[in-house]
């Protein structure tokens, strides 16, 4: 149970935790999709 609390925690500081990767992301992503399309996150684990 505490290697899987360990292994959640560090997944969250790795996604959340990262100052202005959200901003970086959202610019990234904009290139791609344009307001009104749908997109699917394949993969994600957190969240």
């Amino acid at each position: 149970m505490l290697l899987r609390s360990y292994g959640i925690a560090r997944s969250l500081v790795m996604y959340y935790g990262v100052p202005g990767k959200h901003p970086r992301a959202t610019r990234l992503y904009g290139e791609f999709l344009k307001p009104g399309d749908l997109a699917f996150d394949i993969g994600a684990h957190v969240g």
